[in-house]
């Protein structure tokens, strides 16, 4: 619509508003507990639009099952997850979806070889090399490469992939650890910024840290074998479909959206690797779980590649399921009068 963005104002008195005494005001004013108050005489009065929002909306929709489900929890409904019980019955979440066109292996032209299902081992081979020679990477075809791209911030547990990094670089004879090489990439905190670089620094040629880069990305999915994901909440995540798209095997913690997008178990339907708890050992228990099975497994590693490049990530299911919570919300009266 023509006119002005609308104005996000903070630190104002509420009464200025001329709500008191209305239900928008109840609607739209939260307190904090006193335990998450940020200084002495704080009443914690706040305004919370997504509190207001979910009191009157007609249906709550989120990205996906998983997380429609964590957020009528403490750990995961950031102080709202009484609201979002109370109104559970009208709480639908529904998978997000990828361009297919834009993320097709067959017809990227930023890879050095197309590729599909039946020719993606010679495919991702060429691909490494490429994606090796473009991020600085010692050139082999047949090692193991374990690939992140997001946000550098402890959501999307970058931390704890820094503190598995060492681990993975040295050889101790197992003919795991010490055979792989890792490609970090994204945007976020100095803080892990200046970590990557520093491990970055004493593994030259086996781990290379890059900033987010649109046209890397499609090539890091194409060229890695292996993509980790270990978010401590992640309401959907698209990278972990995008990989799976291009034959590259997910990594994820068991929440939000991940675990509706990744299938572990049974063996036979795989097309990833689960982390939980998330904690420090056990990331380095899946990872190396994944490892053993690129190397001492491939024939179960290359039906799980087939099966993620084989299942559908696109829009076109998750069109009939907006289609049908909009029909409901039409035929059901209004929640708020």
């Amino acid at each position: 619509p023509d006119g002005p963005l609308p104005m996000v104002v903070k630190n104002v008195n509420i009464s200025d508003f001329g709500l008191d005494n209305t239900g928008a005001y109840e609607h739209l004013v939260y307190q904090y507990p006193p335990e998450k108050r940020s200084y002495d005489g704080d009443d914690g009065h706040v305004w919370n639009l997504s509190k207001g929002a979910i009191l009157t909306c007609d249906r709550i929709l989120t990205v996906s099952p998983g997380y429609a489900a964590e957020m009528k929890t403490v750990e995961g409904g950031f102080s709202l997850e009484g609201l979002i019980k109370n109104k559970e019955f009208f709480l639908t979440g529904i998978l997000n979806g990828i361009d297919v066109v834009a993320w097709d292996p067959a017809n990227d032209a930023l890879l050095a070889m197309q590729y599909d299902v039946a020719s993606f081992e010679e495919g991702k081979k060429a691909c490494k090399l490429q994606l090796q020679a473009k991020v600085g990477l010692q050139q082999d075809p047949d090692i193991a490469m374990l690939a992140f791209v997001g946000r550098l911030t402890m959501q999307k547990g970058i931390d704890m992939i820094c503190e598995a990094l060492d681990w993975l670089m040295v050889d101790t004879g197992n003919k795991v650890t010490g055979h792989v090489q890792v490609l970090l990439s994204g945007n976020g905190d100095q803080c892990h910024v200046d970590r990557i670089n520093s491990i970055a620094g004493r593994w030259k040629g086996k781990l290379s840290f890059v900033a987010f880069d649109p046209q890397i990305e499609h090539m890091i999915y194409a060229g890695c074998d292996l993509l980790l994901m270990p978010s401590r909440y992640e309401p959907c995540g698209l990278p972990q479909m995008c990989a799976q798209r291009y034959g590259s095997v997910p990594i994820v913690t068991l929440c939000g959206g991940l675990k509706d997008s990744v299938i572990v178990e049974p063996l036979e339907l795989a097309t990833g690797f689960g982390i939980l708890p998330l904690t420090n050992d056990k990331f380095k228990e899946v990872t190396y779980k994944a490892l053993d099975t690129f190397y001492n497994q491939p024939e179960e590693f290359k039906a799980m590649q087939r099966r993620g490049m084989e299942t559908d990530f696109s829009w076109c299911p998750r069109i009939d399921q907006y289609e049908e919570a909009i029909d409901w919300t039409l035929k059901d009266p209004p929640f708020v009068r």
